[in-house]
């Protein structure tokens, strides 16, 4: 046996039960400006990685840089800045912000070239400035509708959105109460017992590309799991996925669409549809799964084929067992794009 914490660091105090810490605003703040600042300068890969799920505990438990929230939100949307124009979509919006994709040309940001105009398809123009510029995304700070009209549209739509996601984060909930419920029937039938649920021992299975792990619960899992997550996956309600991914990031049992055997050398097929017994250590199931005291709305870019729900809208709830967090539920929308 090999511990998830060998290969796949998650190196947060979060983790060590010192979540408390982190909540304390400032301090996550402190936090996460120095993790921030570490990234930039280390070499290492495996410390880099710690940073970031550093980053990402600090962000989520006190430290946003966010102003206001944002709700996943597929639209074109078209970006002039130092002179050149982009086109892009984004992933999500807000009040004081929208995050995009980072397409290509981008120019360097650098001190008053942060400020651009913003066009977003169906509700209009805006003047921002970029917060913060990743590898895949933009993350701008809106600074002024450039219209009445842009202004009313944009509060228009939140409204929306927010109604929306109300509905979700209340499927959520019940999505997660019942798979507490299930691990904590099959405790009380002695099949398995919670330290043996919640273990983050795991063997990664011989040839398996992506990697794919088994767990000591893993005949537990694979027998109570599916009744559940079938109950909530419904492709005709627009839902891609009905997962429960543990505090190791790890997805015991997936959708059966999603639970195919793996082709030798068939890396796409193997990504796209044999995604069950894997570790998604990405920041967005970090945030559910172990930072995130309550519900998260987010748009989540999944590592599939195209045509799969590449960027979906994921709910998700905390699952809590006999008091101690197992993981959480989430659940992927299809994302309508706008324009």
């Amino acid at each position: 046996m090999s511990s998830i914490e060998d290969p796949r660091l998650i190196a947060a105090p979060a983790i060590a039960g010192e979540a408390t810490a982190l909540a304390d605003p400032a301090l996550a703040h402190v936090i996460a400006g120095s993790a921030e600042k570490l990234m930039k300068l280390t070499r290492d890969p495996r410390r880099a990685r710690r940073l970031e799920r550093l980053l990402i505990a600090a962000r989520t438990l006190g430290a946003d840089r966010r102003i206001g929230a944002r709700l996943p939100y597929r639209a074109k949307v078209c970006v002039e800045t130092q002179g050149v124009v982009i086109e892009s979509r984004s992933f999500d919006i807000g009040n004081e912000g929208i995050m995009i994709e980072r397409a290509a040309g981008w120019p360097p940001v650098d001190g008053d070239c942060g400020a651009v105009k913003l066009s977003v398809h169906g509700i209009g123009d805006f003047s921002a400035r970029v917060a913060a510029l990743d590898l895949d995304s933009v993350s701008l700070a809106l600074q002024a509708p450039l219209t009445p009209s842009s202004g009313e549209r944009l509060i228009q739509l939140l409204g929306l959105l927010e109604s929306d996601n109300a509905a979700a984060i209340t499927t959520a909930r019940h999505f997660a109460h019942d798979i507490a419920s299930a691990l904590l029937a099959c405790v009380e039938r002695r099949q398995a017992t919670i330290a043996d649920l919640c273990s983050g021992e795991l063997d990664r299975l011989a040839g398996s590309d992506p990697a794919q792990f088994s767990h000591p619960a893993g005949p537990v899992f694979a027998e109570i799991l599916p009744p559940v997550l079938n109950r909530f996956c419904k492709p005709e309600a627009g839902i891609v996925y009905a997962v429960a991914t543990d505090r190791s990031c790890y997805v015991p049992v997936h959708n059966s669409r999603f639970s195919q055997a793996q082709r030798s050398g068939d890396l796409a097929f193997n990504h796209g549809f044999a995604r069950d017994r894997r570790i998604y250590d990405d920041r967005w199931t970090l945030r559910a799964a172990i930072f995130a005291q309550g519900p998260v709305v987010q748009a989540y870019p999944r590592d599939v084929p195209k045509g799969l729900g590449e960027v979906v809208r994921e709910v998700s709830a905390p699952i809590i067992v006999s008091g101690r967090r197992w993981g959480a539920a989430q659940i992927g929308y299809l994302m309508d794009e706008a324009g």
